[in-house]
């Protein structure tokens, strides 16, 4: 009976091993699962992030067509306005100015 004694020691051996492998399987797949899980959370939070940048970079895009449209108007209204005045505006208002700023220096307001 020694060799069936000896047959199943190995057998119970080859069983506790296998069981160990077993369990040593599944805390890696459990390990594997985790850490799938939390890379498909970071592709999600990447996702987020480039939809975000995308969005900015569209705003950006939309905010110079609109500065420049802005500046193509004012441009425009500042050469009618040119065209409008046969005189340049400056030229106009000037001896006002002069004369306002010589009386007001030539007698100081009464105290």
């Amino acid at each position: 009976g020694k060799v069936v004694g000896g047959a199943t020691a190995a057998a119970v051996r080859v069983q506790r091993r296998e069981e160990e492998l077993e369990k040593r399987e599944e805390a890696h797949a459990r390990r594997e699962a985790a850490l799938e899980r939390k890379e498909l959370k970071i592709a999600q939070q990447l996702q987020v992030l480039r939809d975000q940048e995308a969005l900015e970079e569209k705003l950006q895009r939309e905010n110079m067509e609109l500065l420049t449209e802005n500046l193509r108007h004012t441009e425009k209204i500042r050469q009618l306005s040119q065209s409008a005045s046969s005189s340049p505006p400056r030229t106009r208002p000037q001896p006002l100015t002069l004369t306002q700023t010589h009386n007001s220096s030539a007698s100081p307001p009464p105290r």
